[in-house]
C-alpha cells in the first residue's frame, strides 16, 4: 500500500490511474478536432504540448496500470471498459460537446494536481518514491496546461451556459465512475469490508 499504508487511499489513486489512458486519449481528441481552426500560433503551440504531455501520461499511467493488474487489482479491465464508454461518447456526442466535456474533466485534474503540489502531507503519504515522481510529474505537467482545452473551447464559441451545464453532468459521471471503479478495485483487494481501514481511508 504506497499511499500512508492505506489499503482504501492506495485503491482510490490506483482507480485514477487506471482511467487516465483512455480519458487522457479522449482528451487529445477532442481537442484535435478543432486543431485545425485555431489561427493564434500561441494557442497552436499550447495544443502541441498538450497532446505531447497528455501522450506520455497515458503511456506512463499504461505501464502503472500493467503493475497493479500484477498485483491483482483490476485495472486493466476497468482501463477497457472506459475506452469502449468514450469510443461510444466520440461516435453520439457533438465534438463540440467532447471538448466541453474535456474542459470539465481537466478542471478535476488540475485541482487533484495542484493539491498535490501544494500539500506537503499530501507529497509524504506517497511513501514509494517511484509513485511520487510519477504523480508529481503528472501533476507538473497538468498544471502547465490546464487552460489549452479551456482556451480552444473559447476560440471555437463554446458559450457559458453549455460549458456548465456540461460540468454538472460530467461531475455526476465522473464520481459514479470513479466510485464503481474504486468499490471494486477494493473488492479485489478484499478490503471492501475493512470498515476500519476504509473510514480512517475516507476521513
Amino acid at each position: 500500500y504506497w499511499y500512508a499504508a492505506n489499503a482504501f487511499l492506495t485503491t482510490f489513486w490506483t482507480t485514477l490511474s487506471a482511467l487516465f489512458p483512455a480519458g487522457e486519449t479522449f482528451f487529445i481528441d477532442s481537442v484535435k478536432n478543432y486543431r485545425h481552426v485555431v489561427t493564434d500560433q500561441k494557442l497552436k503551440d499550447e495544443i502541441s504540448g498538450f497532446i505531447g504531455q497528455e501522450a506520455l501520461h497515458t503511456k506512463e499511467h499504461q505501464a502503472f496500470n500493467d503493475m497493479a493488474d500484477r498485483h491483482g487489482l483490476p485495472s486493466g479491465r476497468i482501463d477497457k471498459e472506459l475506452w469502449g464508454l468514450l469510443d461510444l461518447t466520440k461516435k453520439v456526442f457533438p465534438k463540440k460537446l467532447q471538448l466541453a466535456t474535456t474542459v470539465a474533466l481537466e478542471h478535476y485534474t488540475a485541482i487533484l494536481a495542484e493539491q498535490l503540489l501544494r500539500d506537503t502531507d499530501h507529497q509524504e503519504n506517497i511513501q514509494d518514491r517511484e509513485a511520487l515522481k510519477l504523480w508529481m510529474w503528472h501533476a507538473l505537467e497538468e498544471n502547465e496546461h490546464k487552460v489549452v482545452a479551456y482556451d480552444v473551447y473559447r476560440q471555437v464559441g463554446g458559450g457559458y451556459l453549455h460549458r456548465i451545464l456540461t460540468m454538472l453532468v460530467v461531475t455526476l459521471f465522473f464520481f459514479a465512475v470513479v466510485g464503481s471503479g474504486h468499490l471494486r478495485l477494493l473488492a479485489a483487494d478484499r478490503k471492501l469490508f475493512d470498515i476500519k481501514g476504509n473510514l480512517k481511508g475516507f476521513w
